[in-house]
């Protein structure tokens, strides 16, 4: 599996991936290409591709949990901790994989 990535954030790579080949987004061989790349192939493309999802996944977690937070104002210290925590590991994430493409 590739360097210096956590067990989740492989597993939250590898449900984007389906997420997008299912939705039509991505062609169905992107899940064979990501696989070989988190098992270490050179494929820059789907390096890209994939720290464009999880900046995405950033800004989901973080616009959608603002959304619960004001819906269920009593669980917002629990919700503010959960949003803030999954944003700020996702970010250590993307930051490991531009360092790995020097961008």
């Amino acid at each position: 599996m590739r360097g210096k990535l956590p067990k989740l954030s492989i597993a939250i790579i590898k449900a984007n991936t389906r997420y997008f080949c299912e939705q039509g987004f991505e062609p169905r061989d992107t899940l064979s290409q990501v696989k070989g790349w988190l098992e270490g192939a050179d494929a820059p493309e789907i390096q890209a591709k994939v720290i464009k999802w999880m900046e995405s996944d950033i800004k989901w977690t973080q616009e959608i949990w603002a959304e619960v937070a004001r819906y269920y104002w009593y669980l917002w210290p629990v919700v503010w901790f959960v949003s803030h925590h999954v944003a700020g590991r996702a970010k250590r994430w993307v930051e490991i994989l531009k360092k790995d493409t020097g961008g």
